[in-house]
């Protein structure tokens, strides 16, 4: 008579498996869909950001150069000047591009996609 049970259990065990692994693909296709959302909303709002900042910054920086034109005496001599000023800011943020930049977005990408903390298992010890 166990005998007669075994393929039954057999073929339980293979849909209970089936079943699972479909589960654990949904979560993970889940998971993906929600990083990517954050992903490019927060990408959105960043563009946005910078459009609006960077307009700001040449209204200050014509604001800038237009004082110091008038202070010094010469429109061209500011504009070297400011132009000078902003190329050493360049490659003081060139310099610490990796403490700046890349970490930053190395840990918020690890974060991401890589949080021990997956809200779709029920209750998995990882």
């Amino acid at each position: 008579m166990e005998l007669e049970n075994q393929p039954n259990r057999v073929e339980s065990l293979i849909q209970e498996l089936i079943s699972y692994l479909n589960l654990r693909w949904d979560a993970f296709k889940l998971n993906m869909v929600e990083n990517l959302s954050l992903l490019f909303g927060n990408m959105t709002a960043i563009l946005i950001a910078a459009m609006l900042a960077g307009m700001a910054f040449l209204l200050f920086t014509t604001a800038l150069v237009w004082w110091l034109g008038t202070v010094m005496g010469s429109f061209l001599l500011a504009i070297v000047v400011v132009g000078a000023c902003y190329l050493i800011a360049a490659w003081i943020v060139f310099l610490l591009r990796d403490r700046l930049i890349t970490d930053r977005m190395v840990r918020m990408f690890s974060q991401m996609f890589f949080n021990p903390r997956n809200k779709y298992d029920e209750g998995d010890p990882k």
